[in-house]
């Protein structure tokens, strides 16, 4: 039997099992039965050192279509995305985290600030008034999206593509019924929604429509031939 990468020593192990009475590991499988016991060791091959693991799982993992080399078409909100290493070196600092959750005092203080001068930075750059930064999740922002449509326009119907992903559509219609909107759905064939369809479903109280791209089906969009 082998202990490979676990930090314990022989000592450490056998003074756990002089503690809790039994003289070898396998002392403690003592109450199932023989007959249901395998009696050989497992057909499984050597052990390997952790870079030899590393080269394998490598090896493996070369026999598999990636989104790194591919175009990512997987739909319900899988997408390619890109981090840039900037997201990574602001969260390590420390005065932006503890050991515990991001709603401790240190990381909400440390996020409210990558959010300020993100806001500052992106109303510099595009000579707004005002940019919005706080919004935490994709289904949040695009119910906010349809309230800030609704409200600007003085609208109240929503259309929103059926093949919106799931989730996104719940957020949606639970903020819509709060705010006394009404929401409908667009249905689609063969996995895109046609403009045709759309047409019929528009009138002067709608106050969007929300679509995602590629959508949960993993499809494209003919954005150009749905546009108004």
């Amino acid at each position: 039997m082998t202990w490979s990468y676990l930090p314990l020593t022989t000592e450490d192990r056998q003074e756990m099992l002089d503690t809790i009475g039994v003289k070898t590991s396998l002392d403690l499988y003592k109450d199932i039965p023989e007959a249901i016991r395998l009696h050989r060791a497992l057909n499984l091959p050597a052990p390997l050192s952790e870079a030899e693991i590393a080269k394998e799982f490598q090896r493996l993992a070369k026999a598999n279509i990636n989104t790194q080399d591919n175009t990512c078409f997987l739909g319900a909100g899988a997408y390619d995305h890109y981090v840039p290493s900037t997201v990574d070196f602001v969260l390590r600092r420390s005065e932006f985290y503890t050991a515990y959750t991001q709603y401790q005092a240190e990381i909400s203080q440390g996020y409210l600030q990558a959010l300020w001068e993100y806001q500052t930075m992106i109303s510099e750059i595009c000579g707004l008034p005002v940019a919005n930064a706080s919004l935490y999740d994709g289904g949040s922002a695009l119910a906010e999206a349809a309230l800030l449509s609704c409200h600007a326009l003085r609208r109240k119907e929503i259309l929103i593509a059926r093949n919106v992903h799931p989730n996104y559509r719940t957020v949606v219609n639970t903020y819509a019924k709060d705010c006394g909107f009404t929401v409908k759905e667009i249905p689609f064939t063969e996995g895109c929604i046609s403009s045709e369809v759309l047409r019929t479903l528009l009138s002067k109280n709608t106050a969007c429509v929300l679509i995602q791209n590629p959508n949960f089906l993993g499809c494209l969009e003919d954005l150009q031939a749905l546009e108004m």
